[in-house]
């Protein structure tokens, strides 16, 4: 969020005036984004914008399966004959 705002601050300083309609595009840009990571940080789910579910196990018989590499092999093998 702090780098945003001096990207920002860049676009309204250095870029606007040195490169015209890319200067205004730069700074639109930098605002959105800072925009959304200040809405991340002030929001109650801390700074993360996203959350990832771990199975903890509750499906046991699916946690369970073996894994074999030698049936997928010969699949592979039928697609070269």
């Amino acid at each position: 969020m702090i780098v945003g705002i001096v990207f920002v601050f860049i676009g309204l300083f250095v870029v606007i005036p040195g490169a015209g309609l890319f200067g205004i595009f730069w700074t639109l840009i930098a605002f959105g984004i800072t925009g959304f990571q200040a809405y991340n940080f002030f929001d109650d789910k801390d700074v993360v914008s996203w959350e990832i579910d771990i199975d903890t196990g509750a499906n046991a018989e699916m946690n369970n399966r073996s894994i074999s590499v030698s049936g997928d092999f010969g699949k592979v093998q039928s697609c070269w004959r």
